[in-house]
């Protein structure tokens, strides 16, 4: 037995037991474009994972602000609403009555105008 025999007969068992190993050996140019297809799905990966912690994180220190703008949000219109209740309605009927004279008397001159128009 010479030398390169002693080396080639157990690689040879070796790759032939593990045919995964025989394919990427027989096939390098499948295998580098493999590679750099797993590489590239690995670097999307790491991208993804980090703008979701990104988020995450944002998520989490924009809580208590948003928290606080809600409850100051529910407070004013609470607010709001109770002095709405306060007013009393008897105020509020006279107002309409005036706002509803104005529009009648716009309309009517509107229609005048349009009265005249047709006129001419």
């Amino acid at each position: 037995m010479d030398f390169q025999s002693l080396i080639k007969t157990p690689v040879q068992n070796w790759v032939d037991g593990h045919p995964v190993v025989a394919w990427i050996l027989e096939h390098p140019i499948w295998t580098i474009g493999l590679v750099v297809l797993g590489i590239f799905l690995f670097w999307g990966l790491l991208k993804a994972i980090a703008h979701l912690s990104e988020r995450v994180w944002l998520s989490l220190l924009s809580f208590p602000l948003r928290f606080a703008q809600w409850v100051f949000q529910f407070g004013f219109q609470l607010f709001k609403f109770s002095n709405s209740q306060k007013e009393e309605p008897q105020q509020q009927e006279p107002e309409k009555q005036e706002q509803l004279m104005d529009l009648l008397s716009r309309l009517e001159a509107v229609k005048k105008e349009q009265d005249e128009i047709m006129e001419k």
